[in-house]
């Protein structure tokens, strides 16, 4: 079926494999992704509705922790990003490479505490103590989506598991957006509070991996397209999912 942004037409997912390459390609597959997003009820009740400051703190906590669970956590808990580095160091196609070179460097940053720090500040001003944070564990469903996401970075082909890291990169990005609005509409958290959550909604900050960087030695030829495409919708299918469910600590 065909779509429209902004009166613009979007092929779909066949077309774009068959017609598009390089940027035009990773150029559709960003704007098929966000309009997706756009049809996710829970984004917009995120970024627009009212909530009890417990119930925020309840659901800040499950953001944390899926987020802890891309960038991995103390010891020897890779992450999602671990498992995408495993599964593109064991290629020997040299495309991979671009993809392997963008993402290790952020990785490397995250295990010195980049983004757990600014989380922990961010709940620090919503009332959660470190302590609290060090205990907390996800629920059902973000077990049920860490194993889903471990499975995908870790035992698809790298093409796939490169697609879903630039569709989660995406995601972030709106769902970062979504968030920002929700504390400033409900709370008193400060800009620096914001900041774990600012620098996934803005897309061009330096200490955010860029998912065209991931993507754009891949998708010339048709095999690697529908791969990568692959590794998009199965993210995007268990995401979507999980936002469903995690939405109950917040209504």
């Amino acid at each position: 079926m065909e779509e429209t942004i902004s009166n613009k037409k979007l092929l779909t997912t066949q077309e774009a494999v068959d017609e598009l390459v390089g940027e035009q390609f990773v150029e559709w597959l960003f704007e098929f992704i966000v309009h997706e997003l756009q049809t996710w009820p829970p984004l917009e009740k995120i970024s627009s509705g009212k909530f009890k400051q417990e119930k925020i703190r309840k659901f800040m906590i499950q953001r944390y922790l899926d987020s802890k669970a891309v960038w991995g956590g103390t010891g020897e808990d890779p992450g999602f990003l671990g498992f995408v580095i495993a599964n593109l160091s064991e290629s020997d196609d040299p495309t991979a490479e671009t993809a392997l070179s963008a993402i290790e460097v952020r990785y490397e940053e995250e295990k010195h505490g980049l983004s757990r720090e600014l989380w922990e500040n961010l709940m620090k001003e919503l009332g959660v103590g470190a302590e609290e944070l060090k205990l907390s564990e996800p629920k059902e469903s973000g077990r049920n989506y860490v194993s889903d996401l471990s499975e995908l970075y870790s035992a698809s082909e790298w093409q796939t598991a490169a697609g879903a890291l630039a569709a989660y990169q995406i995601m972030n990005l709106e769902e970062s957006r979504a968030l920002v609005q929700l504390l400033k509409n409900n709370t008193q958290v400060s800009d620096p509070g914001l900041q774990a959550l600012k620098i996934s909604a803005e897309q061009d900050n330096k200490t955010v991996i860029n998912p065209a960087k991931i993507l754009e030695k891949i998708v010339f030829d048709k095999e690697n397209k529908q791969l990568v495409w692959n590794g998009v919708w199965r993210h995007l299918d268990a995401r979507k999912l999980y936002c469903e469910k995690i939405m109950k600590y917040l209504e």
